[in-house]
């Protein structure tokens, strides 16, 4: 049941398309990175696919640290 005194900032969800931007990777790279455990699975949304902003930026972070 959705909840309207809910005042917390939703997670914005990014579709493949901005997740390979953000990135500069091919989508077949992304995915082998996600096969491997190497990046973050995407969450369902009815039948799409999302990733999680938070998600992506932290693995962006991590790559760029190391």
């Amino acid at each position: 049941m959705y909840n309207d005194t809910d005042t917390a900032t939703p997670e914005r969800l990014l579709r493949l398309r901005d997740v390979l931007d953000r990135t500069s990777m091919s989508r077949s790279a992304w995915y082998a990175l996600i096969q491997r455990g190497e990046a973050p699975a995407p969450v369902k949304v009815g039948a799409a696919a999302r990733w999680p902003e938070s998600a992506v930026d932290a693995w962006i972070r991590r790559q760029v640290e190391s």
